[in-house]
């Protein structure tokens, strides 16, 4: 009796292991939980107010990744990699994730990157592109920058930071305010 018992329980404990590795290779379509992606990146919203401007990165070309720094001039804080997923939303979706998933693995890189900023101080914003050029076996890295530009932010206003590498050969960082919905001023560089 005591054996048919402990055969009964190996193909029970045999059965439960078979069902969970059957659900996990065919995936559940019930899961109605938080997906791994959405632990890990809560969406949080920065707004410029009365004592902070917010700036946002963006890359212009695509095939680079640009590191950026901000700060007062002398003292720049690192805010992140950013490239350009204009290429990647062509792609069907399985291959867009594995473009994703290579850019923001090795690269920590995000398609723009977002902060506040005192109001009122000199800022400075840095960017620096970085690229890899594949010759067949051999491979080149390549790099453009740093290219700096000091600005004024004022309170409650909005400014996009665009790094834009023309060609692989120069590069060029421009600031613009866009504050007014459709509108998009460039802003003039602060004076020392």
């Amino acid at each position: 009796m005591e054996a048919k018992g402990l055969f009964v329980r190996n193909l029970l404990v045999q059965a439960v292991s078979l069902s969970v590795l059957i659900a996990f290779l065919a995936g559940c379509s019930s899961h109605k939980g938080a997906t791994p992606a959405e632990l890990v990146e809560k969406t949080v919203v920065l707004t410029a107010d009365e004592h902070n401007a917010k700036v946002i990165f963006k890359v212009v070309n695509t095939g680079a990744v640009v590191n950026f720094k901000i700060g007062k001039p002398g003292d720049l804080n690192r805010v992140g990699a950013v490239y350009n997923d204009a290429q990647e939303q062509q792609l069907p979706a399985f291959a867009r994730g594995v473009v994703k998933g290579l850019m923001r693995g090795p690269y920590l890189a995000r398609p723009s990157r977002e902060m506040l900023v005192p109001a009122g101080q000199r800022t400075e914003v840095e960017g620096v592109a970085n690229w890899r050029d594949d010759f067949g076996t051999t491979y080149r890295l390549g790099e453009c920058g740093p290219v700096s530009r000091a600005f004024l932010p004022q309170s409650s206003k909005t400014y996009l930071v665009e790094f834009d590498l023309q060609n692989f050969l120069s590069c060029d960082q421009k600031i613009f305010d866009i504050t007014q919905a459709g509108q998009k001023d460039q802003v003039s560089p602060a004076k020392r």
